[in-house]
C-alpha cells in the first residue's frame, strides 16, 4: 500500500471527521493486523489499536513523509511505544521467582521460626486471596504451590495458559509484598 500524499496532507491540516474516517478506513486493517499479531487476546489488540490511532491524532502534525514506507515505520513505532505502555499498565512488574524464594528463605531462617513463618504465610494468603477471583487464586495455588502443569490447570479452570501465568504472576507479586510487610 502506498501512502496517499493528498490524504496525508489533509489529515495533517484538517480536523474534519470525513478525513479522519478516510484515514482510519485505509489504515485500520493494517494497524489492527499488527496489533492482533502482537497481543495475546482480541480485547488487548483492540485497546492497542485505539491507542495507536489516538497517538496518530495527537502527533500527525509532527510526521514528515520521507518516502515509501515512512508512514508505516512511524505507525509501527507508535504501536511499539503504546504496546510497551499497555504492558506496563497491565503487568507493572513481572515477578522474579528467585526474589520470592529469597524472601521465603529469609522468613524461614532462624530469625523467624517455622511456626511463625507458617502463621505469616497463612495471614498473607488470607489477605491476598480476597483480592483475586477464586479461579485466579486456584490457578496460583495449583501451579505455584502444588506445581501442577499450567496448561492442565488452565483447562480445568476454563482459563487460557496465559491467564494462568498472569494470575500466578500477579498473586506472587502481591504475596511477596504482603509477606515483606508482615516481616517488617
Amino acid at each position: 500500500m502506498i501512502t496517499s500524499l493528498s490524504l496525508l496532507k489533509k489529515i495533517q491540516t484538517s480536523q474534519s471527521d470525513a478525513v479522519w474516517n478516510d484515514f482510519h478506513g485505509v489504515y485500520y486493517p493494517l494497524v489492527a493486523s499488527w496489533c492482533l499479531r502482537l497481543c495475546r487476546n482480541h480485547d488487548d489488540a483492540m485497546d492497542l489499536v485505539q491507542e495507536v490511532f489516538l497517538a496518530v491524532h495527537q502527533n500527525i502534525q509532527h510526521f514528515h513523509h520521507q518516502g515509501i514506507g515512512s508512514l508505516r515505520i512511524w505507525l509501527k513505532n507508535l504501536l511499539r511505544r503504546n504496546l510497551a505502555k499497555l504492558r506496563q499498565t497491565r503487568f507493572p512488574k513481572l515477578v522474579d521467582f528467585d526474589e520470592m524464594q529469597e524472601i521465603l528463605a529469609i522468613s524461614r531462617s532462624s530469625a523467624v521460626d517455622g511456626q511463625r513463618y507458617e502463621s505469616l504465610f497463612q495471614q498473607a494468603c488470607a489477605v491476598v486471596a480476597q483480592e483475586f477471583t477464586p479461579n485466579s487464586w486456584q490457578a496460583f495455588v495449583r501451579t505455584h504451590i502444588n506445581e501442577e502443569d499450567p496448561v492442565l490447570v488452565g483447562m480445568a479452570l476454563n482459563m487460557s495458559r496465559n491467564a494462568v501465568y498472569v494470575a500466578r504472576c500477579r498473586i506472587t507479586l502481591r504475596l511477596k509484598a504482603c509477606l515483606a510487610d508482615l516481616l517488617t
